[in-house]
């Protein structure tokens, strides 16, 4: 991703969202996506390069949640609404 630099240095959102990752990383929860290393390269002086590894995933939760057949049956919906408030429950 390319960030754009201001006189005040690389913006306090893109470094309290690595800090968050980095955390996140610690709680070694297997439903969480592992966060491997984060690079940064000065591309100009008013732009830099951020390239974030993670762990790789067969899909992601939007490609999941797309594919779910419309006639679900209600339990199968509440698991996954479940295992969804879970997740966002451990990281908040």
């Amino acid at each position: 991703m390319i960030v754009r630099i201001t006189e005040d240095g690389m913006p306090q959102s893109i470094i309290r969202e690595i800090s968050a990752l980095r955390a996140l990383h610690n709680l070694d929860n297997p439903n969480i996506v592992k966060l491997h290393d984060v690079f940064h390269e000065q591309i100009d002086k008013g732009e830099m390069c951020l390239s974030v590894v993670y762990e790789k995933c067969d899909w992601d939760l939007y490609e999941f949640l797309r594919t779910i057949p419309r006639d679900m049956g209600d339990h199968q919906c509440r698991h996954i609404a479940k295992q969804v408030n879970i997740l966002i429950y451990n990281v908040f």
